[in-house]
C-alpha cells in the first residue's frame, strides 16, 4: 500500500464515525400486507438475525445497519434467507458499493423466489473496486408480481405486500478514495437566460479526505474555466462549488454544460464529470389546448373519445372545461411536435392508459425532454396512465422524467380521496365529496418527484394495512410552467360517479391558467381586475367587470402552490373581499378563471 493510502486510511480511522457514514437511503413501504412474517431470517457471514420478520408495521421496514460482517473485495459471498411466509414472494438484495446512497444496476447482488416457508440462497461476487468501509446491505421481499414484471423487485417504490431490512457490509480490501460530480445546480433551462452562474454538486463517496484537486467547466466541449478547490472535502461531505466565471447561455438554443473534477488519487474516475443540456426557452404565451392519445383503441368507443374514462369519456370532460371546439385532438402517431409543444400552446393533457401505455412511453423516449423543455416555458400539462398491466418494455416501474417522477404499475387502487387544501378540490365543479371508489381507481400509484399529492389512496380505510395516502394524482411546479401527473383509471365508480367526474373536471380546470399576454383574447378586459389595497396588510378587495359567476380564484405563493381557493358565485356580488392575512408575507400571485379568460395579477403582502 502506497504512503498516500496508508496515511488517508488512518485519518480516516480517527474521524467521527458520521463523517463516513453514507448518505440517506430510501425507506420503501408496503400496503396491504398479509397477516404472517415475511423475511424471517437473514444470515451473511458473522450476521445471523432469526425471528426478524416485521408483522403489520405501518412501513414494513427494519433497521438492522447496527448487525454487521466484513466481507473482502474480490472474494465470493453467500447470503441465506428464510421465508415465514406461505404465498409466494421474491427475496432481492442489494449492497451500495459505491457509497452513493442509491442501489443501482450491478448493485442487485440477486434474486430468488421462496414460497412454503422454504429458504434461499443468494452467491455473489464482491467487486475489486467497492469502496471500503460500512456500506448500506439491504434486502427486500414482494409478492411475486403478476404479468410482464415476473421477478421484478425494486429498493425504494411502494409496493403492495412486502417487507425490507437494511444491514451494514464492512468491506476490506477494495478501493479508498472517489470524489464525484453529483448534479449540476446551475445554469438549469429557463427562459429569459444570459450570462449565468455555474454551480456543481461535488460528493466525497469513499473514505478518505480529498482535497488538493481541480473543478472546470466547458461549454458543447469547449473549456472555460479551470479553479483549484482550496477545502478539504472530508468523507460523506458535499458541497456546491460556485466557479467565479460565468456562461454565456444568451443565444437561443441548447448547450452541453460539463462540469468535471480532477483529482490525482481517485480510484473510481466515472463519475468525475457531470451537466447536461441546458436550454434557453422562448416563453409560452398561447391559449392553444391539445389532448394527445393513441389511434390504436379507439374502437372501443367512438372515435376520439378513447381511455381511461370510458362512460365519461375525455372528450365529454374536454368539453365541459374547454366548451366544444375549444380544443384539438392528436395522436402520438401522427401529431406535430413542433405544433404540439410550441409557444401557441397553453395546456396538453396526454392520456397514456390501457393500450395506449406502450405507445405512450414510446412516444416520451423520443419527445420527453421537449415536453419538459416545453413545460419549462410555462405550459400546463396533464400527463396521465393507468397501465393495466401493460408491459412497457417489461419495467414495473417507469420514469416519468420531471426529475425523478415515477409511475409504480400493478398497484390497484380501489378508493381514493380528495387532499383537503389542493386547488383540485376547491372546483370550479363542486360537489367533488371525500371519496370516490372504482373497480380500479388506479392502477398505479406514482413514486418520488417532491410531489404534492392531490387525489391519495384510500385504500387503508377498507383493507387491512397500512394508512400510507400513495399519491394518485400530484403536481409540481417545473421552471415557468406546471405539471399534473395521474394514474387513473376507467370510470367504473362504486359511488357517486358524478363527483368523481366533477373532479377530474377540476384537474383540467386547475391547469388552464397557463401566462397570457394583453394580446390574448382571453386577457381582454384586464384592466376590469383590480386589487385594493396592494400591497396588503391582509384584507383584499378584488373587483372583476369581466369574470364570469363560475370564476375560479386561486391565490398561489412564490412556489406555485395554491394557499387559498375561492369561487366567485360563493363569495356573492363583487367586489370580494378576501381575508389573507393567516399567509406569510412575501410575493403571491391571484389568479381568475372563468372558461373565456383568465388573469394573474401580483399581490404583496406586507407587515
Amino acid at each position: 500500500m502506497c504512503y498516500r493510502t496508508s496515511l488517508a486510511t488512518l485519518i480516516t480511522l480517527a474521524l467521527p464515525f458520521h463523517l463516513v457514514a453514507q448518505s440517506p437511503y430510501c425507506i420503501p413501504v408496503h400496503g396491504s400486507q398479509f397477516l404472517e412474517p415475511i423475511v424471517l431470517g437473514v444470515s451473511l457471514g458473522a450476521i445471523n438475525n432469526q425471528n426478524s420478520a416485521v408483522w403489520q408495521t405501518p412501513s414494513g421496514y427494519s433497521d438492522f445497519t447496527g448487525l454487521s460482517t466484513p466481507l473482502a473485495a474480490g472474494t465470493t459471498q453467500t447470503l441465506t434467507v428464510q421465508s415465514g411466509a406461505a404465498f409466494q414472494y421474491n427475496y432481492a438484495a442489494w449492497i451500495d458499493y459505491d457509497h452513493d446512497g442509491e442501489f443501482l444496476g450491478l448493485e442487485r447482488i440477486g434474486l430468488v423466489v421462496l414460497n412454503n416457508y422454504a429458504s434461499g440462497t443468494i452467491t455473489f461476487n464482491v467487486p475489486q473496486l467497492a469502496l471500503i468501509g460500512p456500506t448500506r446491505l439491504r434486502i427486500r421481499a414482494v409478492a411475486e408480481p403478476f404479468g410482464p414484471w415476473t421477478q421484478s423487485n425494486d429498493p425504494c417504490v411502494p409496493f403492495l405486500q412486502g417487507e425490507c431490512e437494511d444491514y451494514t457490509v464492512d468491506i476490506s480490501g477494495g478501493v479508498e478514495s472517489d470524489i464525484g460530480v453529483a448534479a449540476l445546480v446551475q445554469p438549469i433551462t429557463a427562459v429569459g437566460l444570459g450570462m449565468e452562474p455555474v454551480r456543481a454538486r461535488i460528493v466525497n463517496y469513499g473514505s478518505a479526505p480529498a482535497d488538493d484537486f481541480s473543478v472546470s467547466f466547458s461549454l458543447d466541449g469547449v473549456l472555460q474555466a479551470t479553479a483549484a478547490f482550496t477545502d478539504t472535502l472530508w468523507p460523506g461531505e458535499d458541497t456546491v462549488y460556485t466557479f467565479s466565471a460565468s456562461a454565456d447561455m444568451s443565444a437561443p438554443g441548447c448547450r452541453t454544460v460539463t462540469v468535471t473534477v480532477d483529482w490525482l488519487w481517485d480510484d473510481l474516475p466515472d463519475n468525475d464529470a457531470g451537466g447536461g443540456k441546458i436550454c434557453n426557452l422562448e416563453p409560452v404565451a398561447g391559449t392553444e389546448v391539445w389532448y394527445i392519445h393513441s389511434n390504436s383503441v379507439d374502437t372501443l368507443e367512438p372515435l376520439g373519445t378513447g381511455p381511461p374514462w370510458y362512460s365519461t369519456t375525455n372528450s365529454s370532460t374536454l368539453n365541459t372545461v374547454f366548451g366544444a371546439g375549444g380544443w384539438h385532438h392528436e395522436w402520438f402517431e401522427t401529431v406535430d411536435p413542433e405544433v404540439l409543444l410550441s409557444p401557441a400552446t397553453c395546456f396538453i393533457f396526454i392520456d397514456g392508459s390501457y393500450g395506449d401505455t406502450d405507445p405512450l412511453f414510446t412516444w416520451l423516449d423520443d419527445k420527453g425532454i421537449d415536453l419538459q423543455n416545453w413545460v419549462a416555458a410555462g405550459g400546463h400539462l396533464f400527463l396521465n396512465c393507468d397501465p393495466n398491466s401493460q408491459d412497457v418494455n417489461g419495467e414495473l416501474v417507469v420514469d416519468l422524467g420531471f426529475d425523478g417522477v415515477k409511475l409504480v404499475q400493478g398497484y390497484p387502487i380501489s378508493y381514493a380521496r380528495p387532499v383537503p387544501g389542493h386547488g383540485i378540490s376547491g372546483g370550479p365543479y363542486l360537489p367533488v365529496g371525500n371519496e370516490w371508489g372504482a373497480f380500479y381507481y388506479a392502477q398505479g400509484v406514482l413514486h418520488g418527484g417532491d410531489l404534492d399529492t392531490a387525489v391519495a389512496d384510500n385504500d387503508d380505510d377498507h383493507f387491512l394495512g397500512p394508512e400510507l395516502s400513495l399519491p394518485l394524482v400530484g403536481d409540481k411546479t417545473w421552471g415557468d410552467g406546471h405539471v399534473l401527473f395521474g394514474t387513473i383509471g376507467a370510470s367504473q365508480f362504486f359511488n357517486d360517479s358524478a363527483e368523481a367526474m366533477n373532479s377530474r373536471a377540476n384537474m383540467l380546470a386547475f391547469l388552464d391558467q397557463c401566462a397570457t399576454t394583453t394580446t390574448d383574447e382571453r386577457d381582454a378586459g384586464i384592466t376590469d381586475h383590480v386589487l385594493w389595497p396592494n400591497p396588503s396588510s391582509g384584507i383584499v378587495l378584488l373587483t372583476s367587470g369581466s369574470m364570469g359567476a363560475n370564476a375560479r380564484i386561486e391565490v398561489r405563493d412564490a412556489l406555485g402552490q395554491v394557499v387559498r381557493t375561492y369561487q366567485a358565485s360563493a363569495l356573492g356580488s363583487g367586489p370580494w373581499t378576501m381575508d389573507l392575512s393567516g399567509l406569510a408575507r412575501g410575493l403571491y400571485h391571484v389568479n381568475m378563471a372563468d372558461g373565456k379568460q383568465q388573469v394573474s395579477i401580483a399581490l404583496a403582502l406586507v407587515e
